[in-house]
């Protein structure tokens, strides 16, 4: 005794006409909707800290990132400069630097302004410390690039801690 098949005309494997069209508009509306996902997502307003988060709130996360900021250059400066660098202390010192501000970044408090400035601080260090070991003209061609990062969050710190 064998059983009839559940679809007469159907080779096993094989979708019903109207199972392929569902499936069809299935795939389209989940993409419409992920697509309204993304944009929605994408153009929503964002809220700055300022929103969010008291005065003191926000001037505690700047002086931290800003004592962070100072701590973490006196360090790679003692380290990467002067004619006894040694390349291990210079990559040591550049990755405990790009970490201290990295502390420093997650505040959610910080403004936008100075977390930015920070990271960019924080990735010219990373990439200061891959080139340790690199010949002398590489070196120096990072370290412009990583002074002149510096100097911008320094104008930001300096110009807090005169606002005071």
């Amino acid at each position: 005794m064998t059983t009839p098949p559940l679809s007469p005309g159907l080779k096993p494997g094989e979708l019903r006409p109207w199972s392929a069209m569902l499936l069809s508009i299935l795939l389209v509306a989940s993409t419409t909707a992920s697509a309204a996902a993304l944009i929605v997502t994408l153009t929503r307003h964002k809220t700055t800290p300022a929103h969010i988060f008291t005065t003191a709130q926000i001037d505690a996360a700047q002086r931290s990132l800003c004592e962070r900021f100072k701590l973490a250059g006196h360090a790679s400066h003692a380290s990467s400069s002067g004619p006894d660098m040694d390349a291990g202390l210079t990559y040591t010192a550049f990755t405990n630097g790009a970490m201290i501000l990295e502390t420093a970044i997650i505040d959610p408090a910080l403004t936008p302004q100075f977390r930015e400035g920070a990271n960019a601080v924080a990735l010219a260090y990373l990439y200061q410390s891959t080139l340790a070991f690199a010949p002398a003209e590489k070196y120096s061609t990072g370290m412009d690039d990583l002074y002149s990062k510096i100097d911008a969050l320094d104008e930001m710190c300096t110009a807090y801690i005169a606002r005071g």
